[in-house]
């Protein structure tokens, strides 16, 4: 049986659109794409939604298999008058959780609401405003400053007080989950977890790795042999040790693993200078 080139369908299927290798290569990346709030999704399932009212979004990179937290947003709106200095008026807020606003719920219940997930730290996004004074006219704003959700900033000041009072975006975004949520003032059910393995999770991190290919997902170092195999290791990205889902697990070798918030114990490890010997050879 002969097995399906993809890369040759997919060769003739960008000849046929008209595109050129050249001009495929000039599109950007998912993740700068996320960065610049470009991406639009249309339904939940291309998000990872975690409990209501005390999980944060997150999207996973199709390009890398990298899980990114999120913002979501709605990209337009239709409005009577456009106010050129500061935000305009009646304009879509930027959300962080799962919160009572109508259009989210909307939009998680599987109704069609558009959004766009973005990573941008500063609070500015690409925002359509369609004037009806203009003859329906769209104005684009590259970087428009929205406000933070109403809803979502109670979630957060209720679930923050103590490790962070004021509201910063840059700090939601580019910290780790397991810091975040360090001493949170309010108990949920799951606070109440044991953060312990699971008795099966020696079996359940050999499926990981082979799901991976038994490579590092961010340095893609592979073993030579199976005795080179404790190098690589099963990586909780919440820091739940009894969140197993695939989408919080990521393959690692050991040096990538020290790398990560609160993981730089492992350097002190004898593994972790062999390692560092058997990769430097």
């Amino acid at each position: 049986m002969k097995l399906t080139d993809f890369e040759d369908l997919r060769q003739v299927a960008i000849s046929k659109l008209g595109i050129s290798s050249f001009e495929l290569s000039e599109i950007p990346s998912w993740e700068k794409r996320l960065q610049r709030g470009l991406i639009e999704i249309t339904n939940p399932q291309e998000l990872v939604l975690g409990q209501e009212g005390k999980d944060h979004f997150l999207a996973i990179n199709p390009e890398t298999g990298d899980i990114h937290k999120v913002i979501l947003y709605i990209p337009q709106n239709t409005l009577s008058r456009v106010e050129t200095k500061g935000m305009p008026a009646g304009c879509h807020r930027y959300h962080l959780f799962q919160c009572q606003t109508s259009r989210l719920k909307d939009f998680i219940d599987g109704k069609h609401n558009r959004y766009r997930i973005s990573s941008r730290t500063d609070g500015r996004f690409q925002y359509t405003i369609i004037d009806d004074f203009r003859n329906n006219t769209p104005e684009i704003y590259e970087d428009l400053e929205l406000l933070f959700c109403g809803y979502c900033n109670s979630i957060h000041t209720k679930r923050f007080r103590q490790t962070n009072p004021t509201f910063n975006l840059k700090r939601f975004l580019e910290t780790n989950f397991s810091e975040f949520y360090r001493n949170p003032t309010s108990k949920y059910d799951f606070d109440d977890i044991p953060n312990i393995y699971a008795t099966n999770w020696d079996e359940l991190a050999r499926k990981h790795k082979k799901s991976k290919n038994h490579t590092c997902q961010q340095c893609q170092w592979t073993p030579k042999h199976a005795g080179e195999g404790k190098y690589l290791h099963a990586h909780h990205i919440d820091a739940l040790k009894h969140n197993n889902r695939y989408d919080n697990i990521k393959i690692l070798c050991i040096a990538c693993h020290s790398e990560q918030s609160g993981h730089g114990f492992i350097k002190a490890a004898t593994e972790y200078k062999q390692f560092l010997r058997l990769k430097g050879n």
